[in-house]
């Protein structure tokens, strides 16, 4: 019994930390931010929920835990995560967000034997851009949408 209390520990205070730094967050932003942006303009959001299960047959079983959704506009990364005063600190340090993480096998990549500027090309392929660009190949260039289009992320 010990033994499995000494090691849910860990579990037990993920949880408090991650409202003890929500709310630090919360509150330097309300008092300290030099940004006239504030939390209602966002398209952003953390959404938080439960998983129930229930088993009746063939012996009694159940479990529950919490669950976490960020619903992520992209063109708010760099604000919300990367930038020198993000908005999310210090939140973010439990959770963060990389481009590098998304469209693994090269999708939406322009890759052509041109030389051009490295800062050029990787601004040609930025995750929101890919993603537009990967839209149009997937739709056989049915559907092709304009770059005012947001791309919002649902991720857990």
């Amino acid at each position: 019994f010990l033994l499995i209390l000494l090691l849910s520990i860990p579990f037990l205070l993920l949880p408090l930390l991650t409202i003890t730094l929500a709310l630090i967050t919360i509150l330097r932003n309300y008092f300290f931010s030099s940004s006239s942006k504030s939390w209602s303009t966002y398209n952003s959001s953390l959404y938080v929920g439960r998983v129930s299960h229930s088993r009746h047959l063939p012996v009694k079983h159940s479990f529950s835990y919490p669950l976490f959704f960020m619903f992520l506009d992209l063109d708010e990364v760099y604000s919300l995560f990367q930038s020198k005063r993000a908005t999310l600190w210090p939140l973010n340090v439990i959770m963060q967000f990389y481009e590098k993480d998304h469209l693994k096998n090269g999708e939406g990549l322009i890759v052509g034997s041109e030389k051009k500027e490295e800062e050029e090309v990787e601004t040609k392929n930025d995750l929101t851009i890919r993603i537009h660009r990967l839209i149009t190949e997937k739709t056989n260039g049915k559907y092709t949408p304009s770059p005012t289009q947001k791309i919002m992320l649902l991720t857990h």
